[in-house]
């Protein structure tokens, strides 16, 4: 049996797009301890100590380290505000490096793009409409991720961590939706833990209370935001900042090349639908000639079960960006 813990987070109509990104990094229970210790250690900038420490007095190399360096490197790594200072973006390059590299067997990551302009978003509710979607592809989400990256071994989901936000106050997202996952899946896919745990992905609030658990999860609600940030610049070209552009650049290679056996299993990226709702009834005519009068959630669920209605691309809007930088391999 693997045991996992699942980081999710979300991108919502980036810069008005009709996109919905949602993201979950999958890490063994096994791997917990070595895949955060990497994480934490490339926080020191100070390229003759591999060893961090969220403390400076406890620091092994507060001695020819100044405070308010130490603190920069404490920072909260979010790609929104990687231009606000260097030690954000050089954290992101080193964690996303480490991720292709090192970290390549230890986390996992998919993807789901739903594009809204092929659902009838009225459908879903006047209000909370874009939760409403979200809160029914999270499952989608979570079960292809665990199908496809795990598909030779039996799965126990112990704790999903998801970045904290309106879904903490939807009726159904927190508890209701992980036991209608398990029941989708005929048990197929167990949880432990049923009720989704809501982090801010400010680490720095749990270090406050000394909450050092709580502290070393949002490491990942961080790294899965820079991900997520990073395909959503490749693929839209949101910004003009150089400092989102060079993050964005180190996964260039992930997210061009789907189809390359190198990263087969280490990662998942789809987009749904390929046809809209009325395309899949007018194409599967008579297999869906009651499509019309089926409720949107009923019509949702027959969608998600045609394989061709997912699909992949690789056309990256963001021209590839080249700036003369030391090698990243300095960093290991």
């Amino acid at each position: 049996m693997t045991d996992l813990n699942i980081y999710c987070d979300e991108v919502i109509r980036p810069n008005s797009n009709g996109i919905i990104l949602l993201g979950a990094l999958f890490i063994k229970e096994i791997d917990m301890i070595k895949v955060v210790n990497y994480l934490e250690n490339r926080r020191c900038l100070n390229t003759s100590n591999h060893k961090w420490s969220y403390t400076y007095d406890t620091c092994p190399n507060n001695k020819s380290c100044k405070k308010a360096l130490h603190d920069k490197n404490n920072t909260k790594i979010h790609f929104s505000e990687i231009d606000r200072h260097r030690e954000r973006k050089i954290i992101s390059q080193k964690w996303l490096t480490s991720l292709k590299v090192i970290l390549k067997e230890n986390i996992k990551f998919s993807i789901l793009a739903i594009d809204l302009n092929k659902l009838d978003c009225a459908h879903f509710g006047r209000n909370k409409t874009d939760l409403n979607i979200y809160n029914r592809f999270f499952r989608t989400l979570l079960k292809g991720g665990v199908r496809y990256l795990y598909s030779k071994e039996k799965v126990k989901i112990k704790t999903i961590y998801h970045d904290e936000g309106s879904q903490n106050k939807h009726i159904y997202f927190p508890e209701l939706n992980m036991k209608k996952l398990e029941l989708e899946t005929f048990n197929d896919i167990n949880i432990e833990n049923k009720k989704i745990v809501f982090l801010n992905d400010d680490h720095r609030i749990y270090l406050e209370n000394n909450e050092m658990e709580s502290v070393r999860h949002s490491q990942f609600i961080q790294l899965i935001d820079i991900i997520l940030g990073s395909f959503s610049q490749l693929l839209f070209n949101l910004s003009v900042k150089e400092e989102k552009k060079e993050v964005a650049e180190v996964m260039r290679d992930v997210f061009e090349s789907i189809f390359d056996r190198k990263w087969e299993y280490s990662h998942s990226i789809s987009f749904f639908p390929k046809y809209s709702l009325d395309e899949l009834a007018k194409m599967n005519q008579y297999a869906l000639s009651d499509f019309n009068e089926k409720k949107i959630e009923d019509k949702i669920d027959i969608a998600l079960k045609y394989p061709d209605n997912f699909y992949n691309k690789n056309e990256l809007a963001m021209p590839k960006y080249v700036k003369n930088q030391n090698k990243l391999t300095a960093w290991f």
